[in-house]
């Protein structure tokens, strides 16, 4: 399965040259190109969503508890609806009350959320989980946290270790003490992550692999935008996407995109929770 993450860049009015309307073709015509069956994207207001919706007619998206809307961004799941069947789906909050909608903690400049799915793949009647999430941008403070509890929440929801994948603009880089901890690498008070970052299981070095430009093209910053994945899956391919018409691009930042396998060994069946 292909499996794309997307900072959309929010609809804003200030972006004179590079506002939604004139770049939503641009997103779509990535869609419809790669038709990943997966899409996280960050920063979408709910016109934003339905537009790709619309546009882009075989992808549905997840608003499980009625939260996208024109004022707030959400990071969303998309899913193309030929290959997959949404179990179950949730949200929860990045902060000391993670299921008060809006909930802010530890200095975080806006409210922050991971969005939640379970898939049955259609073929084969598999079970996996995807999470998307936007970590914040101001507070190295709430990044660090929220990499705790996002481990915790995994744990709970995914208490029979189903196959997951974990895609998000995380707004650091991968030199850091979360990414660490997600993928494994250390262990701080009894919590480790159980994941695995494409770039590195492809054989990528990280150099060169920086996703935000702000519009330009040019690289700036780190690799903030992820695409992780438990190792239930095999890793095929990794890229960073650099499509542009006439050097204008779908957003500020490159989308990212992976392929992965899921061998038929894994689990079809959902044990019961005792």
């Amino acid at each position: 399965m292909d499996v794309m993450t997307i900072n959309l860049r929010y609809r804003n009015a200030e972006d004179v040259d590079n506002h939604w309307k004139d770049r939503k073709h641009l997103v779509v015509n990535l869609i419809n190109k790669y038709t990943p069956a997966l899409i996280g994207t960050q920063e979408g207001y709910k016109d934003q969503l339905d537009d790709i919706a619309s546009m882009a007619p075989g992808y549905a998206y997840l608003d499980p508890q009625k939260l996208v809307s024109v004022q707030r961004q959400c990071p969303t799941i998309f899913y193309r609806r030929d290959l997959f069947k949404p179990e179950k789906a949730g949200n929860f909050w990045l902060s000391e009350t993670p299921g008060f909608a809006d909930s802010k903690s530890w200095d975080t400049a806006y409210p922050r959320m991971v969005t939640h799915a379970l898939f049955r793949i259609k073929e084969t009647d598999q079970l996996f989980y995807f999470l998307n999430t936007h970590f914040d941008h101001k507070s190295a403070w709430a990044r660090r946290e929220s990499t705790f509890l996002l481990l915790s929440k995994i744990k709970e929801i995914n208490y029979d270790d189903l196959p997951a994948i974990l895609v998000g603009d995380f707004n650091m880089g991968c030199h850091t003490m979360e990414h660490e901890l997600l993928t494994g690498k250390i262990e701080i008070g009894n919590v480790k992550g159980c994941f695995h970052n494409a770039w590195e299981k492809c054989g990528l070095i990280k150099e060169g692999a920086e996703t935000y430009h702000g519009f330009t093209g040019v690289p700036k910053y780190e690799q903030m935008d992820w695409i992780l994945a438990t190792a239930h899956f095999r890793f095929l391919r990794v890229q960073k996407n650099e499509d542009n018409k006439d050097g204008k691009y779908p957003s500020d930042h490159f989308p990212v995109l992976a392929k992965f396998i899921l061998p038929f060994t894994t689990s079809k069946k959902r044990p019961e929770r005792k």
